[in-house]
């Protein structure tokens, strides 16, 4: 995968060309300037689109670890007996099954306990 930085600079590169490539056109009216034109725009977008994805990309990491640290508390209290009510859990103990759920889900906690 191609770095931020990297994608910044291609994008800044077809700008270039695509300005360049305008301006031509019109000065000369001569078509094949208009359709590099068009082309460099093209590029751009595409360009502009694998940018978004390393950012989403980025973020998705953070939640990712997030969920993985949010999952990993709530196993451990599942097994701390100070939060589980006479074998009946309310509202926390349901949170924190759900928790436990989405974490092993999206495989960023695994039940160190082996109990389901």
């Amino acid at each position: 995968m191609i770095d931020k930085e990297t994608l910044e600079k291609m994008i800044g590169r077809q700008q270039k060309i695509s300005d360049n490539a305008y301006m031509n056109y019109q000065e000369s009216g001569i078509q094949r300037y208009m359709t590099r034109h068009e082309q460099a725009e093209d590029q751009i977008e595409i360009l502009q689109m694998a940018l978004n994805v390393a950012d989403i990309k980025a973020e998705n990491v953070g939640i990712r670890a997030a969920l993985g640290e949010c999952a990993a508390k709530a196993l451990d209290l599942l097994h701390d007996q100070r939060y589980l009510d006479g074998g009946n859990i309310g509202e926390i103990g349901q949170l924190l099954h759900a928790l436990k759920a989405y974490g092993k889900l999206y495989r960023v906690v695994f039940d160190r306990w082996g109990d389901d």
